[in-house]
């Protein structure tokens, strides 16, 4: 059997599935023994109107036109190495847990991952992931995976499916050449070849924060006059490389630090304000590597002002019991949801981000830690309303130069 034979009974599986599926607005009218490809494939887009179903098929419709009279004349046995495939989502056992949303081919020919995303739009891995050679390396494998399953009728419908179903753009084709590989540890090859070349997964769309400025502090910022902020400029490096990140984790890792500088500048202030009555001992000073970076009283000094505000949205977030029982799991404890002191509450959202921070920073076998890919809708929503509430917060507060955090004088008077 030539490869041109295989394509042209992958085109005939092809158009037999989509007019099964009611995804044919009018009959194909080919012979698909003797028509061209070139006809075949300009007689399928035109009977597809959903465009959805039209972008998948134009990808694989590119990649079969640019195959040359050489390689369509060749015996399948010699261009078509693929031993076996697997489609791959979230509910496949071996790989619950482990589904990634990548695409990437091993040049060695041991195999190759496709993801449904890729199928979708191929052009963003062109321009965003991909270089060109691992790109054509990936495109060949896509068509001697059409090649292979033009010779194997009994797996292509579940192919089309996983194309043109309702499974996930993370869900997967793993395609296995080499016979002696376990197709976990061929996927587990192909993950860290992709990312050791310097290429990522794409983020889930739950993942993603957008930074939105609150039109309130921008017209504060506008409106000062006293400019004391050279004060606050190490912190405006960390809310850059805030803002330089896009997935939540990150961000919340960003502004963990921020509040951490914070609660340290807390003290440092409480000690300037004292040198106004007397100098300080230096020991004063080296007696902080004694205090807990995230001390919960020095929280609750440090959002003093904010208190009630804090306590009122944080005991509203946890009314949501999808979010309540994440914040029962971060501290293994109950939340009294009748509790009405403000103390109770910042004590509690104290606990919550010293412990999503050991969560996302901790890797150890032995604990719970949540990664880009194991975090769940209501974790992201959690770290979300966090993020949102937080950073205007401190935004705030370096406008106002709150006295809980701004010296009053460039110098500390030491003996």
């Amino acid at each position: 059997m030539k490869v041109e034979d295989a394509v042209r009974a992958f085109l005939r599986s092809l158009v037999k599935f989509l007019d099964n599926k009611n995804y044919l607005t009018s009959k194909v009218e080919v012979e698909f023994e003797i028509d061209s490809l070139e006809n075949i494939i300009q007689d399928v887009i035109g009977a597809v109107s959903n465009q959805e179903i039209s972008d998948i098929l134009k990808v694989i419709f590119d990649i079969l036109g640019e195959q040359e009279e050489e390689v369509l004349n060749k015996d399948i046995e010699e261009y078509c190495k693929i031993k076996t495939i697997y489609i791959i989502d979230n509910s496949t056992k071996k790989f619950k847990g482990k589904v990634r949303n990548f695409s990437f081919a091993d040049t060695k020919r041991r195999g190759a991952v496709i993801s449904k995303s890729f199928f979708v739009n191929m052009d963003i891995l062109k321009e965003d992931v991909l270089n060109e050679n691992d790109f054509q390396e990936l495109k060949g494998n896509i068509f001697e995976l059409i090649v292979y399953l033009g010779s194997h009728d009994q797996e292509i419908e579940g192919f089309l499916n996983f194309l043109f179903g309702d499974l996930a753009e993370n869900s997967l084709v793993l395609i296995k050449k080499d016979g002696t590989l376990d197709e976990e540890e061929l996927y587990s090859f192909l993950y860290l070849n992709y990312s050791a070349k310097g290429y990522k997964t794409k983020l889930d769309d739950k993942m993603v924060y957008n930074y939105q400025l609150d039109s309130d502090i921008e017209y504060k910022i506008q409106l000062l006059s006293d400019l004391k902020l050279s004060q606050f400029f190490e912190i405006f490096d960390v809310f850059d490389e805030y803002q330089h990140t896009t997935d939540i984790l990150s961000r919340f890792l960003k502004l963990y630090q921020i509040i951490e500088y914070l609660l340290i500048r807390v003290m440092l202030v409480k000690i300037q304000k004292r040198t106004g009555r007397h100098k300080q001992f230096l020991r004063v000073l080296m007696g902080m590597k004694k205090h807990d970076d995230f001390d919960k009283k020095l929280f609750r000094e440090l959002f003093e002002n904010e208190r009630s505000d804090l306590k009122n949205w944080f005991k509203n977030l946890a009314t949501n019991q999808s979010i309540k029982d994440e914040i029962e799991r971060y501290l293994n404890k109950s939340v009294d949801i009748t509790q009405d002191s403000d103390e109770y509450w910042l004590n509690l959202l104290a606990d919550l981000l010293y412990q999503l921070r050991n969560s996302i920073v901790h890797n150890k076998e032995s604990e719970y830690h949540i990664t880009i890919h194991s975090t769940t809708l209501s974790i992201a929503n959690l770290l979300r309303e966090i993020l949102s509430k937080f950073e205007n917060i401190i935004l705030e507060k370096l406008v106002k130069y709150d006295g809980k955090i701004s010296y009053t004088s460039r110098e500390l008077r030491l003996y």
